[in-house]
């Protein structure tokens, strides 16, 4: 299977930059790939990115390199500890009051039947329990919504050899996993724009933040997102898709935390978008990911899929970003699109 991480990586979109985007084959993987040109897995076969360059450091929205910088701590904002950290014991098992569930995009061997939403093994004794088998995978940023109790996000279409042919809004209901709107935006230009690496929904505020791709679909830009209008309103960037972070999450207090390709925990400022590296993290990354926020204990989880075929469940720390392994998937398995089931 051609490998991606989500979004990462560069969008060559025919309607913006006139240049086919190129195509995904189903089930296809290439085995003598290089490991840097790690790329998401989808087994939908809808849209193929670039290889992602070869760029070590992080910057910040104002392009300022954060490489040994760390911001000063603000009024309830965890102190950046920075540190090379090593893979903890797989002894710690998750509460079991706390449902973590995700959307299975890619599972080897399979047929894309199973995709869905599932209720995620947190531990070497339990299984996959299947919620609701979904139409469509939110590639491009999604969020859960625990009011409205639906599943939101963006999905997105090729044809004639990988020229992107349609954006679309999903809203899938939480209580059935049937779909609740589906809203294919009729200008690509602007649709290019509602795709995004990383996306989360503020717990304090209800209002959804990500990094966003520009009109060129080569940079992303921090902005506040309205998906039911499919609008979205830059605060910072742009920066470069191999800058952002791969997967975000929002603690209930309204601070937002991601990692990102090098599988370093970062900040970001509501505000600006401004990243700050604060640790490093043992999560192993090489094919896309998802994360969410366990707020019974203020420790982030996050799934992983590797070329050596596994997956499983970790667990992050945010002081020290201390990586624990909660459950392996036994499987090669791909998860994305982390939440926490409300009232667990």
């Amino acid at each position: 299977m051609i490998k991606f991480s989500q979004g990462i990586l560069s969008l060559f979109l025919a309607v913006v930059l006139s240049l086919p985007v190129p195509s995904l084959a189903t089930e296809l993987r290439k085995v003598d790939e290089e490991p840097s040109q790690a790329l998401l897995r989808l087994s939908s076969g809808t849209l193929a990115l670039q290889p992602l360059p070869q760029l070590p450091q992080r910057f910040n929205a104002t392009g300022v390199s954060t490489a040994g910088l760390f911001r000063k701590p603000v009024a309830g904002m965890r102190l950046p500890m920075k540190r090379t950290v090593r893979h903890a014991p797989i002894s710690k098992i998750l509460s079991s009051t706390v449902e973590v569930c995700g959307q299975m995009v890619y599972k080897a061997g399979g047929t894309g039947d199973e995709r869905g939403f599932y209720r995620l093994p947190h531990s070497a004794r339990e299984q996959f329990e299947l919620l609701g088998k979904t139409a469509y995978n939110i590639e491009y940023g999604g969020y859960f919504d625990p009011e409205a109790y639906t599943y939101t996000g963006a999905t997105a279409t090729t044809q004639n050899g990988g020229q992107l042919a349609s954006v679309s809004i999903v809203s899938y209901d939480a209580s059935t996993w049937e779909v609740k709107s589906f809203n294919t935006l009729a200008d690509l230009n602007e649709g290019i724009k509602m795709l995004a690496t990383a996306v989360a929904r503020d717990p304090s505020t209800g209002n959804v933040y990500g990094f966003f791709y520009d009109e060129t679909g080569q940079n992303v830009v921090w902005a506040k997102a309205d998906y039911e209008n499919a609008t979205r309103t830059p605060l910072g960037g742009p920066i470069s898709l191999s800058q952002a972070p791969a997967a975000i999450a929002c603690t209930a207090d309204g601070l937002f935390y991601g990692i990102d390709l090098n599988g370093s925990l970062v900040y970001i400022d509501t505000e600006t978008g401004e990243i700050d590296e604060m640790a490093d993290t043992d999560l192993p990354i090489e094919y896309g990911f998802g994360v969410c926020i366990n707020d019974k204990d203020g420790t982030m989880l996050a799934t992983s899929n590797t070329e050596d075929y596994s997956s499983g469940l970790y667990e992050i720390d945010l002081d020290w970003g201390t990586t624990t392994k909660l459950a392996d998937f036994n499987a090669d398995i791909q998860i994305l699109n982390l939440f926490v089931m409300p009232g667990a």
